[in-house]
């Protein structure tokens, strides 16, 4: 990969408020862990470099980076709407369903 020009990190955020950021997530892994990935590249580390250091992949890096970018740093955080499985009532069902066992005392979920 030769000739390749190095992404630079668009400043959605200073560096004191990127610190600051990694601090809170502290106790979130994940979120810690791309905080300090947009923080490396950002002190002048090479993606590859970065991803290295942190043990992810490379594709990981330049897609987290890509989306720093583009969105800002909400765009890193987790995004669960369509995880999980489909309830096989309707609406309808589960309201009648909530009812039945809010009159029972004897009925659970």
């Amino acid at each position: 990969m030769v000739n390749m020009v190095q992404k630079r990190v668009k400043n959605h955020l200073s560096k004191n408020e990127l610190k600051s950021m990694i601090k809170c997530f502290k106790n979130n892994c994940r979120m810690y862990k791309k905080f300090v990935f947009i923080n490396m590249v950002l002190d002048g580390k090479k993606v590859s470099e970065a991803c290295d250091i942190l043990n992810i992949g490379e594709s990981t890096g330049h897609k987290w980076l890509d989306l720093y970018n583009e969105k800002g740093p909400e765009s890193l955080y987790p995004n669960y709407q369509n995880c999980g499985r489909h309830s096989m009532m309707s609406d309808e069902q589960l309201d009648e369903f909530s009812r039945i066992i809010e009159n029972e005392e004897y009925l659970t979920s």
